[in-house]
């Protein structure tokens, strides 16, 4: 058959060899076109031999029939050696620097000789944990020979555009064995990888050679971002036990927290309010338990934290100062488990299995306090009838329908109460469902459309005085719609864009009195409605083999629309220290379809990266960001009675504009990774609170606040050791954060409340052997800005404080040691059951660090006011039980 075929398209290869494919597919119509027989393994081994004898060393091995003609085969000779490849590697591999190209006709390859153009195709895939199934977030792929690559994204998803060749591939992340695949691609290829992570927690993790992984300090473009891994959160010191996301990025630069043992924080400069938080894409608005002593995230249930407080990416819009991403785990697509801990305060639960086979995954995740059943079985009824607990349910499902088509289906409910008997009582929680569609529309082209919902809502009863008792209620409810686009153009151009919807309800509150005859009147405050939306485009791209540029550009818009009731005034500047509830002359009902006011703008965003050399690297950011909700309290500490109130006529946008530079550098053969970055941060319409506000049940609350601008700058320091026994990080931050509003501190600059001057933490990990952790964390910061009284004054019978200067006294500085140890226990000899012990103590050299100071008559001058220093934690011992099946 050979040599007929031959004999017939000799003549027709003098005018033009692809000729030889139209008459075969003619004759062989009825045979079809397959590509099976490419993915067949073979091994060869040629040592300087002829193309022709490569191809009969091929037929004759494995009974594969070439049809070509030897005289346009290459004259040179070949050497080769391959174990056990794909028939489509060798051939790839074995044409590459010629001009012939091949067609697969039925179980028949045949050759031709075609003038080569360089041919660029796509290599995509997903990548998972080999042990569960769950697809990993920004896992590096990287391609050798071309010193070039990619990273999984948020769902798992990579798009490596590659010329045809062959390539030598290295997967690597972190916690995972290291994966290597020689590759020949001349087609679009879809490739899924699933990585073997090491056997155990237990097991020493020991990366021998480079891994390219390990230089993403240097060589990624972002700056001023973090990730966080479920595990680094569980290692770092806990208070009372419970490990907590929140904890862990206070300790990180330019983070500085609230009041002591608090989950609220502050990011350079900005406020608590200014702060991105999501949970599988949804917002929340509130993230504490026990009134900021603890954060809503469950460490149980986590997968991975982003976090980014400069270089922020255009698809990310609403708030002025960080981005806290958290992503919850997917659950066990191969087999059922369960884990739990039993801890000081509370107890957790996790269940996790397949659906349909290995389809599908679900999770489900649980803990609660048990504060109040301690209180409760006291005989003391004064006592037994306090309540203070929280709990929290999280849950996910996945389907993967198809390679193209993932749903997932995530939920958060939580909730607080806290109350004295019958006398005063706070209940309040947040929850948040997102359901997610990941879509694959071609190997260049990734997409995710997510719905999603958010709810926080607060109740409390005051029933201290006869005729005096009331209960009120205040919530927000945010309704929303994403959809992401991920475009990959080729290995050094990509194109993230989307769109973004969300419809705001806020309710201000109402009180109802506990008795028809109180001195409390029934009052209800109109909500508030709103309509946020943006739209987003960002483009990264590889200018030279050194410098790395991602251009971003996001437009957003708020809409003011009814029902609901405006005020007019009587003066034009309504926002200003004379304006009273007196200046309010009329006003306006606004019908659902009525849209009485907007607000929008440009917020152009960049992240430059140039490469010294292979371990350091110069980066540069700018962004600008639009909020346009303010939060409205007068604490440092996330509380249930904060509320959120949009910007309207007289109440405007939030907006900032920030750049950043920093130095990056790996060394030690990439053990040490470091960085130094300054920043300086303008801020326009930061609010403040005249004297004596009035905020709660109030739906004028532009006659009761002031408007101005504020700044910030810093400089940031972080090492951090990532491989060996002991490992760790140390941050520094040295910073300045003041505001300046017409109408307060005599209209001179003044410090904010969240302002240090100095901010030091230092996180340390010990693992001597495969059965013992020990961790420790120190922090130091300088005093908070605090008001204070300089004297008083006696009104109408009652003793009124007298102020001067807004925020120029400081509180002592807060430096504290927790320490933590933790012993594994393997449960099965297969090492897949486990449990550890864990001992904490918080703040063990028994620091009384100033929460705040009251004042209050002196009992032996009642003439004299003293202060009187306010501590929440001393010495605080801890244990958990943690156990998996």
């Amino acid at each position: 058959m050979y040599i007929f075929f031959q004999k017939l398209v000799q003549p027709l290869s003098l005018f033009y060899p692809a000729f030889i494919f139209c008459i075969l597919s003619c004759i062989l119509p009825s045979i079809g076109y397959t590509q099976d027989i490419l993915d067949k393994e073979i091994s060869i081994d040629w040592n300087n031999i002829s193309y022709q004898e490569a191809i009969e060393d091929i037929n004759h091995k494995n009974g594969i029939t070439f049809i070509y003609s030897a005289d346009y085969l290459p004259t040179q000779r070949i050497t080769l050696k391959l174990d056990h490849q794909t028939l489509r590697l060798i051939l790839t591999e074995m044409f590459l620097s010629t001009n012939i190209s091949y067609q697969v006709f039925a179980n028949e390859i045949v050759l031709s000789n075609q003038p080569k153009k360089t041919k660029k195709y796509i290599l995509n895939g997903k990548i998972t944990d080999s042990s569960t199934g769950e697809e990993l977030i920004g896992v590096n792929i990287w391609v050798k020979s071309l010193n070039s690559g990619a990273s999984s994204n948020s769902y798992g998803f990579y798009s490596l555009p590659l010329p045809e060749g062959v390539y030598e591939l290295q997967i690597s992340y972190l916690g995972f064995k290291v994966f290597q695949k020689k590759v020949g691609l001349n087609r679009n290829q879809r490739l899924d990888f699933a990585l073997e992570p090491y056997e155990t927690q237990l097991e020493e993790i020991t990366v021998t050679g480079k891994t390219h992984f390990e230089n993403r300090n240097v060589e990624k473009l972002q700056m001023s971002s973090f990730s966080l891994s479920a595990k680094e959160i569980k290692q770092v010191p806990s208070l009372m036990g419970e490990n907590d996301v929140i904890k862990t990025i206070q300790l990180l630069p330019g983070v500085q927290s609230g009041n002591e043992g608090s989950v609220g924080f502050f990011v350079r400069g900005g406020g608590a309010d200014q702060n991105l938080i999501l949970i599988d894409e949804a917002p929340v608005l509130n993230p504490s338990h026990f009134y900021g002593i603890f954060s809503i995230f469950n460490p149980a249930i986590i997968k991975d934290v982003e976090f980014s407080k400069g270089g922020i990416s255009s698809k990310y819009g609403g708030r002025l100062s960080s981005v806290l991403d958290v992503r919850l785990k997917e659950g066990n697509y191969k087999k059922f488990g369960f884990s739990g801990g039993i801890g000081s305060i509370s107890t957790n639960l996790l269940i996790e299995g397949p659906i349909n086979k290995g389809k599908g995954s679900y999770v489900f995740a649980g803990r609660r306090t048990y504060a109040d059943l301690l209180v409760k079985s006291i005989p003391n009824q004064n006592i037994s009838g306090n309540s203070l607990y929280f709990y929290d349910f999280n849950g996910k499902i996945d389907y993967k329908f198809n390679q193209k088509n993932k749903v997932s289906i995530s939920s958060y409910f939580g909730n607080d109460k806290f109350g004295f008997q019958d006398f005063y009582g706070v209940n309040w929680g947040n929850q948040t469902i997102s359901a997610r569609w990941n879509h694959i529309f071609s190997p260049k082209l990734f997409s995710n459309l997510t719905l999603y919902t958010s709810f926080f809502r607060t109740k409390s009863l005051v029933n201290l005085v006869e005729n005096f008792g009331y209960r009120t209620k205040y919530n927000v409810r945010n309704i929303g719609a994403k959809y992401n686009f991920s475009y990959y153009i080729n290995a050094k151009n990509f194109l993230d864009f989307g769109i973004d919807l969300n419809h705001h309800r806020y309710f201000f509150g109402e009180i109802v009195p506990l008795i028809k005859n109180s001195v409390i009147n029934e009052e209800f405050i109109e909500p508030s409605y709103g309509i946020e939306s943006g739209v987003y485009l960002s483009y990264t791209t590889e200018l030279a083999s050194k410098v790395g540029v991602n251009i971003g550009l996001r437009y957003s818009r708020f809409d003011n629309k009814g029902p609901g009731i405006g005020y007019i005034y009587d003066t034009e500047d309504v926002i200003s220290p004379e304006t009273s509830v007196n200046n309010i002359v009329d006003s306006v009902f606004y019908e659902r379809k009525d849209y009485y006011n907007f607000y929008h703008g440009l917020e152009p965003r960049l992240s430059v990266r140039y490469l010294i050399d292979e371990q350091h690297a110069i980066k540069l950011s700018y962004n600008r960001t639009r909020q346009y909700v303010h939060q409205l309290s007068n604490t440092n500490v996330p509380s249930p009675i904060d509320m959120w109130a949009p910007v309207n006529k007289y109440i405007k946008p939030q907006i900032a504009d920030q750049v950043a530079l920093g130095l990056f550098r790996n060394f030690g053969g990439n053990m040490y990774e470091a960085s130094i970055e300054a920043y300086y941060k303008l801020m326009q319409n930061q609010i403040d609170f005249k004297p004596l506000a009035n905020l709660l049940l109030n739906n004028h609350l532009e006659t009761e606040i002031l408007s101005g601008n504020g700044k910030s700058m810093g400089l940031e320091f972080f090492l951090k050791k990532n491989k060996g026994k002991f490992t760790g990080w140390l941050s520094y931050t040295h910073s300045k954060a003041e505001r300046e509003i017409f109408g307060i501190n005599g209209n001179l600059p003044y410090p904010t409340s969240f302002d240090r001057l100095h901010d030091f933490s230092i996180f340390t990990n010990y693992r001597p052997n495969n059965f013992i952790n020990i961790s420790a964390n120190w922090n130091y910061s300088s005093g908070q800005a605090y008001t204070f009284p300089v004297g008083k004054y006696e009104k109408d019978g009652f003793i009124v404080p007298f102020y001067t200067s807004r925020n120029g006294f400081r509180l002592p500085s807060v430096h504290r040691l927790d320490l933590s140890i933790t012993f594994y226990r393997r449960m099965s000899p297969e090492h897949k059951n486990e449990s550890s012990f864990n001992f904490s103590i918080y703040n063990v050299y028994n620091r009384k660090n100033t929460y705040a100071y009251i004042f209050r008559q002196s009992e032996v001058d009642r003439t004299k006011t003293e202060a009187v220093k306010l501590y929440l934690f001393t010495i605080l011992p801890s244990f958990t039980y943690n156990f998996k099946f």
